[in-house]
């Protein structure tokens, strides 16, 4: 079984990006705040080291704006001062875009190859890669038991 950690987030900012020292480094935070119905939103904390946020990114990161963040969950726990434990939880991103508006256009393929990818060439030199992936779906019917569906089997090029 494979195991993923990935996640992607859209929504807006909460608060400008803030910066702060640790001893890991100058780590920069934010949250973003997701929809999860028309009356309930999830705040999602969103952890980064400062290096990774650029010149020309940094000034759009302020409340308000929309935001899609990619990348992995962190989490753990630690020891405050008092000897309480404390749990935190965080998105640490592969990649964040600011300014984002309209459809989006993300997607993920999970699954395994149905053979060895192919190499080809275009007449212009191109390299291109064909691979095609079957990839498993589960759903709840009717009455709530788990079904597995048909497998797809998706031609990528």
């Amino acid at each position: 079984m494979a195991y993923m950690n990935f996640i992607a987030v859209c929504g807006h900012m909460t608060a400008d990006l803030q910066t702060q020292q640790t001893q890991r480094g100058d780590m920069c935070y934010f949250t973003v705040a997701v929809n999860r119905s028309k009356k309930e939103v999830d705040f999602i904390p969103v952890r980064v080291n400062a290096g990774f946020i650029s010149d020309k990114l940094r000034p759009l990161l302020v409340k308000g704006a929309a935001v899609l963040v990619a990348g992995h969950i962190e989490s753990g726990s630690y020891k405050n001062n008092d000897g309480a434990t404390r749990s935190y939880f965080y998105v640490a991103p592969d990649s964040i875009q600011a300014n984002v508006s309209g459809n989006f256009n993300y997607g993920i393929l999970f699954g395994n190859l149905t053979a060895d990818p192919e190499l080809r060439h275009t007449t212009t030199g191109v390299s291109v890669v064909s691979f095609d992936v079957a990839s498993n779906r589960r759903y709840k019917d009717s009455n709530g038991e788990w079904k597995d569906a048909t497998p797809s089997f998706i031609h990528v090029n």
